[in-house]
């Protein structure tokens, strides 16, 4: 038989010398490796198997607890780090913030509560008021629970590295007890004192914490309405205007208060500019509030720009909202007589008192008056309705020597 005939069946020498090596095998992986990946429920079981074996590794158990922890598994997590033979000062905390997570309110006050008698850090007192809350919100909590908040923010306050939250929280809360004495003797005094302190407190967390975007923004606004330090609210904000990748509600509350502050400060050219930093746009058609178009008329009209104004107020009457539309004619019909005018000014009020008496729904006059001033974001923009505008014309009309024809004259008085 030559070289070159195999048996049936059979096979080289080559073949059967490879087939007859061991298959490679792919290295185990450590717990830390499979971390490192990502792999978290393979680094569990890999870390299960080791504790079955040595059940007094507490390296191993701290660093399965941790696992369980990132893997959402909060309350075994807890148990994890509870079953510790040697705990340390961080441990206990990690449990608080475990049971915290898991919403198991009162596991997570007790361990916090330990963990402050171990070691006192500013962000356990912010922990531990956190779970006080419980499921509810900072401000629906009852007025005792507030006052407990209260002195565990303090707490947190007097201590390193409290964390910007508390600060902001304690304001909050401080303002919210004043609220609640509405309508007691004292609630002036109450909302004063809350303000001031206030103010201190947002002043201390601005020190520490100056680009935190919500403290920043809190802090504006504590300087523009309640010290009235118009100036420096603006330099406060100027960073946040000045950003495009704030998120859309930080932002628009950021222009609203500098709209706000230059309006305030009679800086109306100020004003206009920082209204320009967010897209002007008259109200939808059913809406019952006026819309920017409004606002940057009204400031072209403090400004003396007239024309401009007008247009702003015919921008605002196309959206063929009512409001928009009856406002926008007696807005327009005080600009004519800012300019003593007043032939231009009676076929604009005629026509408003016409869509008007032609409107049947009475909830529409009602949202014509309405007494909130326009909003940008969150913000309201000075302290007018938009209807001032109506007052004006008829008290200019009434009270002036304009020829009013005795039905128009009824009109506006009515």
């Amino acid at each position: 038989m030559s070289k070159r005939n195999k048996r049936p069946g059979g096979t080289s020498l080559k073949t059967q010398n490879r087939k007859k090596k061991p298959a490679s095998t792919r290295p185990t992986l450590s717990p830390e490796q499979l971390i490192e990946k990502g792999n978290l429920a393979e680094a569990i079981r890999l870390l299960q198997a080791e504790l079955q074996r040595a059940p007094s590794n507490d390296q191993r158990r701290r660093l399965m607890g941790h696992c369980l922890f990132e893997t959402e598994r909060y309350s075994e997590a807890a148990h994890a780090w509870l079953a510790l033979r040697e705990a340390q000062p961080g441990d206990m905390l990690n449990v608080g913030i475990a049971f915290l997570n898991a919403e198991e309110w009162d596991q997570a006050i007790m361990h916090l509560e330990r963990s402050l008698q171990q070691l006192e850090q500013a962000r356990t007192y912010y922990l531990l008021a956190l779970a006080h809350v419980r499921e509810k919100s900072w401000w629906s909590v009852d007025d005792e629970t507030k006052r407990r908040l209260v002195d565990l923010l303090q707490q947190a306050r007097a201590l390193p590295a409290c964390p910007p939250e508390a600060y902001l929280r304690l304001d909050d809360l401080l303002w919210s007890l004043a609220s609640g004495k509405r309508g007691t003797g004292d609630e002036e005094e109450a909302r004063s004192s809350a303000r001031e302190q206030g103010f201190q407190i947002l002043e201390e967390a601005f020190s520490h914490y100056p680009d935190h975007e919500e403290i920043r923004l809190e802090f504006a606004k504590s300087l523009i309405y309640w010290r009235k330090q118009y100036e420096t609210g603006l330099l406060v904000l100027a960073p946040l205007v000045q950003r495009n990748d704030l998120e859309k509600y930080l932002f628009e509350d950021a222009v609203g208060l500098s709209v706000e502050a230059a309006l305030q400060a009679g800086w109306y050219d100020k004003a206009l500019h920082y209204l320009k930093l967010v897209p002007i746009s008259s109200p939808a058609a059913g809406s019952a509030w006026p819309g920017l178009t409004q606002l940057q008329g009204d400031l072209l009209l403090h400004l003396k720009d007239f024309t401009a104004a007008r247009a702003s107020y015919e921008q605002e009457m196309q959206s063929g909202s009512f409001v928009a539309h009856f406002l926008g004619l007696f807005s327009c019909a005080w600009s004519w007589l800012l300019e003593e005018k007043g032939e231009q000014a009676f076929p604009l009020v005629e026509q408003a008192l016409a869509v008007w008496f032609e409107q049947d729904d009475e909830s529409d006059h009602d949202d014509a008056f309405d007494n909130e001033p326009v909003c940008i974001g969150t913000v309201h923009i000075g302290d007018e309705s938009p209807a001032l505008c109506v007052k004006q014309v008829c008290e200019a009309l009434l009270h002036g020597n304009a020829d009013l024809a005795p039905a128009l004259h009824g009109q506006l008085s009515s």
